[in-house]
């Protein structure tokens, strides 16, 4: 018997029994962790937020934190995270029926509810659990089987093009790895991203002082399972990449690069150097998380699905969620396609030249007006 019970304070009682539970579950992630939800709400201050907790015979079953948001317009109830969630943060014993259709018909009494990143096993359990439940797709994972070579994959025109980066770089390069409470990582990752290349798209890692006080908690609390690898050319950092470690996988979480190293195919040359010291390390998958771009498919076919789903009590607001939701994946595929990048590169260049240009045209006409209004005056 799976008995529901909701709580709205995370105490030092049920603090422990979510760790004890994520300790040995073979469902537990860096993103259903107790102190992944910590740090977010030491950074975020989320209001409303609560914990839901199934317990089976008395047990500990499962953990979700939850609290009431806007999706697409529409007021239900989600998980804390936002686009910080590369997984659902729920936490099970493991994938039943018993205990993932009870918290989901939990949550279906109190009202309209959105989970996102769902896993493949868990999304199918939950759909199948009677009630009108919708999923769509969300996003694509690949994943990276270690053993020693991070290019076995790679066509022979990519191994090639490896080859001559590295006997014309080499020398100049330097991997270095930086574990937990240091934090001299992240200040590097900060100041990188800063001047990257996602930043001329317009796009950031770290948006604001709130996310970089996120990821300093995400390494108090997790100490040396939060790992930044920085490659440097020359010491000069040119990349960065924030991970996470669980079990036996090395998330590959977020990553940017120099704006003006991306000559020197900064992606792979990072992990030429990382793949081989995790698989002596015992690691056994790469995650590269989500999004399938190029960059990722030269690496691995391998890949798994993830999915949102989404309830509502009202016809109306399931019609509107479903196709609210259709055009946000078609919206994010597009940002993830190659050539749209860039040409929302090119148009984003464009169009700061313009407004540049602009702003010298209106300044000379003001120092003009200046000009001839001092030259009126007696």
């Amino acid at each position: 018997m799976v008995e529901i019970k909701e709580y709205e304070k995370l105490d030092s009682g049920l603090l422990e029994q979510w760790q004890k539970l994520w300790d040995k579950s073979p469902c537990a992630h860096f993103f259903n962790s107790p102190k992944w939800f910590s740090a977010f709400a030491k950074a975020y201050f989320p209001a409303g937020c609560s914990i839901v907790a199934a317990y089976e015979n008395g047990s500990p079953a499962a953990f979700l934190p939850i609290l009431k948001q806007k999706k697409f317009g529409i007021t239900a109830l989600t998980c804390p995270g936002g686009g910080h969630l590369a997984k659902l943060p729920l936490l099970a014993k493991e994938n039943s029926r018993e205990i993932l259709g009870a918290l989901a018909g939990y949550l279906a009494e109190k009202g309209s509810f959105y989970l996102p990143e769902v896993g493949q096993e868990a999304a199918g359990i939950m759909e199948k659990g009677g009630r009108k439940f919708v999923l769509r797709e969300a996003s694509v994972n690949p994943y990276f089987i270690l053993n020693g070579d991070a290019c076995y994959n790679f066509s022979e025109r990519n191994k090639k093009q490896v080859r001559r980066k590295i006997k014309k770089f080499g020398s100049h390069l330097s991997l270095k790895s930086y574990k937990g409470p240091n934090l001299e990582g992240l200040e590097i990752a900060f100041a990188l991203d800063a001047r990257s290349a996602k930043r001329s798209k317009g796009l950031l890692t770290f948006t604001d002082w709130r996310d970089k006080q996120f990821y300093r908690n995400l390494a108090g609390e997790f100490g040396e399972q939060l790992v930044v690898d920085v490659l440097s050319f020359d010491s000069e950092p040119v990349i960065f990449s924030v991970n996470f470690i669980y079990g036996k996988v090395y998330h590959f979480y977020k990553t940017a690069y120099h704006a003006d190293y991306g000559r020197i195919a900064p992606g792979k040359l990072l992990l030429y150097y990382k793949c081989p010291s995790l698989f002596e390390e015992g690691f056994k998958i790469l995650d590269f998380s989500r999004g399938d771009s190029r960059y990722k498919k030269e690496f691995t076919p391998l890949f798994y699905r993830q999915y949102d789903l989404f309830y509502a009590n009202n016809v109306l607001l399931k019609w509107w969620w479903m196709a609210a939701a259709a055009a946000s994946g078609v919206k994010n595929r597009l940002y993830e396609n190659e050539t749209y990048q860039k040409i929302y590169s090119a148009r984003k260049k464009i169009s700061v030249k313009i407004k540049t240009a602009l702003a010298h045209k209106m300044f000379w006409r003001r120092e003009r007006r200046k000009e001839h209004y001092d030259g009126e005056k007696p």
